[in-house]
């Protein structure tokens, strides 16, 4: 879904912005963890200094994300929204007429594309034939070299911004080596992240119940996936994926090698 028409997106401010899901960052966030089909988003939400520049890095988000399973996601947001608002409120209304509005929208739209007849099973794998394989043999050599001595490897994949290709890189890589296949994937992203703490509570609900979190300390916190990850990688590889699309803070990379990186090298060198 590219964009929403004038009219649409004039609905969309006047009746977003009374919800009070988009007072805060952490309050959008937080909206979209408590439901099953916008968990994913939280990957991708963006922090403001204010309700208008928090609406206007994320409406475009929400307008544009699909899940492979859920589909396009932003009327399953709107839906989310109104059940969480009693229908003697007056936003009820106005947020069941835009749903409407959008559900039309995607249906014209849909008839408005024009069809094409590709196979996206051979697309995706064409792709995947892109020649990486410089890098690729690197990757699997320093791979292979520290088997044997189970070490943690880790990689930069680097481009000048994620449209050169490290996403099929990273998935041609799962698809040619063997440990690989049985492995826990966990992506994070490092945007807009000041902090070491922001960075333990976006990892967090990988490895804590929110509900046992809430009375933990940030050390507790951070102990707990430590010790978490230890009991992950006996019986499995998990592999971290860190995206850094915009900009990474520099003092947030120290803090990420001394609580994070180097915990996880010790428990390693311990078996």
């Amino acid at each position: 879904m590219q964009g929403l028409t004038l009219e649409l997106n004039t609905l969309c401010r006047n009746i977003l912005l009374k919800c009070e899901q988009f007072e805060s960052y952490d309050r959008l966030s937080s909206f979209c963890k408590g439901h099953q089909e916008l968990y994913f988003l939280n990957l991708q939400l963006k922090k403001a200094n204010n309700l208008q520049e928090l609406y206007e890095l994320n409406l475009p988000i929400l307008i544009e994300s699909k899940h492979e399973k859920y589909g396009w996601i932003f009327p399953i947001f709107l839906l989310a929204l109104k059940q969480s608002i009693f229908e003697d409120d007056a936003r009820w209304v106005e947020l069941d007429d835009l749903l409407k509005k959008i559900k039309d929208y995607s249906k014209f739209s849909e008839i408005e594309q024009p069809k094409t007849n590709i196979d996206k099973h051979k697309l995706f794998n064409s792709i995947l034939e892109i020649d990486f394989k410089d890098q690729e043999k690197y990757v699997t050599k320093a791979i292979e070299s520290q088997r044997m001595r189970r070490r943690t490897v880790a990689f930069l994949v680097n481009a000048y911004n994620y449209r050169y290709g490290q996403a099929i890189f990273i998935e041609r890589l799962f698809r040619k080596v063997p440990e690989f296949k049985n492995l826990r994937k966990i992506q994070i992203k490092l945007d807009n992240i000041t902090k070491i703490s922001d960075f333990w509570e976006q990892i967090a609900p990988e490895f804590i119940d929110s509900s046992g979190s809430i009375s933990m300390s940030s050390k507790e916190i951070q102990q707990r996936i430590t010790d978490k990850i230890s009991i992950c990688l006996q019986s499995q590889n998990i592999i971290f994926i860190f995206h850094v699309y915009d900009r990474c803070f520099p003092e947030i990379l120290t803090d990420l090698i001394l609580e994070f990186w180097q915990p996880i090298h010790g428990i390693n060198d311990s078996d």
